[in-house]
Formats: C-alpha cells, structure tokens, sequence
C-alpha cells in the first residue's frame, strides 16, 4: 500500500529544490557546466555573469546554478546522482563546493519533505557507511545513525504523504504540509531561470534582520578574518572517510562523462586538509578563494551579505574571479 502511494503522488515539492530541478531538466541539453554545493554556491555564483566572462576568455560556456540552501554533503551527492541521472548530454564540467563534512540532521528538521525526500534505502546505506567510517565517538555515530534512520522509515512507509494524495485527487482542498520550527516562518523566493538568486532579493524579514545583524557586529567579523590570516601552526590532511567521500564524487562525475573541479568559497575558515589534499594529488582541480590576503575584495564588508555570504555586488567579484581561475585551468589543460 505505502509503495503504491509513493507511485501514484508526484515526488513533494521542496523549496528551492525542486524550482532548480524543474528549470535544469527543461534545458538540460543546453548546459555543459553545473554548479552544485550550499548557500555559498546558490548565492555566490551567477552564471550569467560567469558564462560572459569565459565567452571573454574565448569559452563557450552555459552554466546552471544548483547550489541549495543549508544542504550538507550527503544532500549534496544525492542530488548530484539526480541531476546525472537526467543524462545531460553536453554536460562536460561539474564544478563542486568542498567544505566540512557534516553528518547529523537538526531535530527540527527530521520530519520535513526536504530531509525526507533524500533519504532512499540506497542513498543512505551510503552515509551509513560514512558514519561507520568516521572516527567519531560512538556515541556520536549512534546520533547520526538514529538521525537518519528516522527519514528513511517515513520515506519507505510514505508517512504523512496522505496530505500530499489528497492534494493530487482533490487540489482544491488545502492541507497542511510538514515545515521545520524554521522554515515555518521563512518563505524562500523562487530562484532564477539559472539558478541563481541573491540575499538581497529574498524578501522575508528574516534575512533583512540576518543582514542587521551583521552590520551591528562588524567588529566580530573583522575579528574573525584576522585570525583567519594567521598562519597555521601545522598543517591538517584529509581523513581517510572524506577522502573516501572526495573520491565517490570525482568517480560519478566522471562516470557520467564530465570533469569534476572543487571549489572553496570565500569562508572564514582555513581548509586546510582539502589545500593540503590539492597538493598532495588527491584532489585533480581545486580553486581556493578563503584567503583575504589574496582576495581582500571578497572579504570588504561592503562585499557580505553576512559572515557567510556574500552580497549581489561580492557574488558578481566572485564569479568573476572564478571564471578567471576556471579560463586559466582550461588553458593549462590544453597545453
């Protein structure tokens, strides 16, 4: 019965995500390049500006944003398998953001269409895998194996979806969807036909009170840049699971035919062990953009939106840098 339900009602609409999957699959054939990681790909990057900076550079480039908001690595690689899954026939660069990897789910959040709607039994025997490899306590593994276990049960048994049925039979009947505490009060925009939408044109009062915040706490972010130009006493490396993690991505990638290059936005954090990995050859491609020495512009507070995240006027400086970075590996790799 519950199988049958998941077959017979359209897959739950997610905010954000299902928007960008809907505009990618109509042109899918159309894009060689695609974007994917968290907020700080989805509000970082603007693929307009991005594909006339390339076009500059003598590239013919048409890219897609599927940068999601608040979405970790597991989210992350089951929705790349999605996107690939599609067979975009042009796809040939699957630029990817690397950033710490995190495995626990928020309790608000356990319950929610947007967490549930990834945890299939294969995508999860994956992180569970990934949590048996971590050298996390025990404890803590236990947390991440009940976190995710919960999803999985209601995504196998359809639970709560009957919401969802009697909007497909009946649509003029209005039920009540399953939100996070959140997300309840947080109504996101509609991305862009790239995928693409900056902060500052998401009009929800929580994100203006996000950016108040910020201007009100300048000293602490100043604070924070300052310890991030310090130099490190030692240099951190790769676990052996986020190699393991790096490694799946880079084989799906190109499994599907394309070429995976990692990205490191402008963070207040080192990222040590992903630079250290780089080096290494671990990693084939990585472009780093956590450095306020070298890019003092992206780290201007006139350039935030937050700590986080940059502004419409930061993301166009970033986007050009990228493309830059990007141009000069495409010539590198020719010779």
């Amino acid at each position: 019965m519950c199988f049958a339900i998941g077959k017979l009602i359209p897959e739950p609409d997610i905010p954000v995500v299902s928007a960008k999957l809907r505009n990618f699959s109509a042109h899918k054939n159309d894009y060689n390049t695609i974007f994917i990681g968290s907020s700080r790909m989805y509000r970082h990057i603007v693929p307009t500006v991005f594909d006339r900076m390339m076009k500059n550079h003598g590239y013919s480039i048409q890219s897609f944003n599927f940068g999601i908001y608040g979405m970790h690595v597991p989210e992350t690689y089951f929705l790349l398998k999605k996107i690939l899954s599609m067979k975009p026939e042009n796809l040939k660069w699957v630029i990817v953001e690397l950033y710490d990897l995190q495995l626990n789910i928020p309790n608000a959040n356990i319950h929610t269409d947007r967490v549930i709607y990834w945890h299939t039994l294969n995508h999860i025997s994956w992180v569970y895998k990934l949590i048996l490899t971590s050298d996390d306590h025990i404890l803590r593994k236990l947390n991440y194996f009940l976190d995710h276990t919960q999803p999985l049960i209601y995504n196998a048994i359809n639970l709560g979806r009957a919401d969802e049925l009697i909007d497909f039979i009946f649509p003029q009947v209005k039920t009540i969807t399953r939100k996070s505490s959140a997300e309840q009060n947080i109504v996101y925009e509609s991305p862009g036909a790239d995928g693409y939408l900056s902060l500052e044109d998401e009009h929800d009062h929580h994100f203006q009170q996000q950016h108040k915040e910020f201007l009100s706490n300048l000293h602490y972010y100043k604070a924070n840049i300052d310890a991030l130009t310090q130099k490190s006493r030692q240099t951190k490396h790769l676990k052996p699971y986020e190699l393991n993690i790096i490694n799946q991505f880079i084989k799906v990638i190109k499994d599907s035919g394309a070429t995976p290059i990692f990205v490191i936005t402008p963070l207040l954090e080192k990222q040590d062990h992903f630079i250290s990995a780089y080096h290494q050859g671990d990693i084939p491609a990585l472009f780093a953009f956590n450095d306020p020495e070298t890019f003092p512009d992206l780290y201007n507070s006139d350039a935030r939106f937050d700590q986080a995240h940059l502004n419409k006027q930061g993301a166009q400086k970033f986007t050009i840098y990228l493309a830059q970075e990007f141009a000069e590996y495409m010539r590198k790799d020719k010779m």
